[in-house]
């Protein structure tokens, strides 16, 4: 997906500079390319001579005064307000806080861009990338999460989607809850796609407004579940509105869905639905034999989606001694990747703290993105062969 190009216009040196070298050592760099003025008059002249090089123009109430021009149409002008508040569009336009941290700043910005390019559509193609496993322990949801971190360094935009009945937080340090607080969340979404469908109607609202932006995944989610029942109830039906919505929008380079241990229509949907599908295994025997056994079941009971799915399956050995495993046992299927066993799993540390301390980890992580990009082209029609 393209960079946002932003034009900032501030009076303050002091202002521009932090800002700029915030963007040059962070997550943004990728996403964010940064165009600043400290005058007004060449702020017009640039406005004027290259309107077509810029998305947005994020600058003070003063560098608007007095200017009789006209913004690119969609690309708009988001006021830097002072006064310690943002806004959505609104009686005085777009704006935001000029003074908070310029994480949740450009966030704010990306969120409003985005929404503008959902309506308009945009020609990226977005990535479904299932993640699953035969059984609890896996460390499933954890290669989910370091997956859409790495994806998102690398300038993608990406939503990561738990469809586990039993959620866990991402942060352990409470922000996520801060950070989620006002997003109506994937319960009301499922139940405004509902209501859309039976008055033959588009949804009304962006995807952009159901989730938040996490500070650890460097992307999109869902604030988790409280309520169980909210997610033993969702329908095969409605997992594919859900997918279907976000990647029609077109907001996200690469969608990752973190699903339950045990076979339901939730987890075949996804099976048939995405691009490509991870499967967690080890060297853990219980995991693999239950691996071994799913995709055996699957042979016998369901020979068209066992087909569909070995065509564009990965499959990924976590928590590994490094000792190396090559096949899965019975079925001789190829493992692809090789994620290492690291200290942090021996306590009770976070994803933050595994992020930390674990740099082979991140290392083979980057590894697997890499396997995943060369491997894109799977679903052309024919896929992959099975394995013999």
């Amino acid at each position: 997906m393209q960079p946002i190009r932003l034009v900032l216009a501030a009076t303050e040196e002091d202002y521009i500079e932090p800002f700029l070298q915030y963007i040059r050592c962070s997550e943004f760099e990728r996403r964010v390319v940064v165009t600043a003025f400290s005058r007004k008059e060449a702020l017009w002249k640039y406005i004027e001579n290259a309107p077509d090089e810029m998305d947005v123009v994020l600058g003070e109430t003063s560098f608007r005064e007095g200017w009789q021009g006209k913004l690119r149409e969609g690309a708009p002008w988001i006021e830097l307000r002072e006064g310690g508040y943002s806004s959505r569009e609104g009686r005085s336009g777009l704006g935001v806080s000029k003074y908070q941290p310029l994480s949740r700043l450009l966030a704010e910005i990306e969120e409003m861009i985005r929404g503008r390019r959902e309506t308009a559509g945009n020609e990226g193609r977005t990535t479904l990338i299932g993640v699953i496993s035969a059984a609890g322990g896996s460390g499933k949801t954890t290669v989910s999460i370091q997956l859409a971190r790495q994806f998102a360094s690398e300038g993608k935009h990406v939503i990561y989607i738990s469809l586990e009945s039993l959620q866990s937080n991402i942060s352990s340090d409470g922000k996520e809850e801060i950070e989620a607080e006002g997003r109506p969340g994937l319960a009301r979404l499922l139940y405004d796609l509902k209501a859309a469908e039976e008055k033959h109607q588009k949804p009304r609202y962006p995807i952009s407004h159901y989730v938040y932006r996490n500070a650890f995944l460097r992307g999109d989610a869902f604030p988790a579940l409280c309520n169980l029942n909210e997610m033993k109830e969702l329908e095969r039906s409605d997992v594919v509105a859900l997918l279907k919505f976000i990647i029609e929008s077109r907001s996200y380079d690469a969608v990752i869905v973190d699903t339950d241990s045990i076979p339901d229509l939730r987890i075949e949907t996804v099976m048939e639905r995405a691009d490509q599908l991870l499967w967690i295994v080890g060297e853990n025997r219980i995991i693999l034999d239950k691996t071994v056994k799913w995709l055996a079941f699957l042979e016998r009971t369901n020979p068209g989606l066992y087909k569909g799915i070995i065509g564009k399956s990965l499959f990924v050995a976590n928590r590994t001694s490094g000792e190396g495993l090559l096949t899965l046992p019975e079925k001789n299927i190829p493992i692809s990747a090789e994620l290492p066993w690291i200290p942090a799993w021996n306590g009770s540390a976070g994803y933050a703290d595994i992020q930390r301390q674990a740099p082979a980890y991140q290392r083979d992580v980057m590894k697997l993105s890499r396997l995943l990009h060369e491997n894109e082209n799977w679903t052309a029609p024919g896929g992959r062969e099975s394995p013999a």
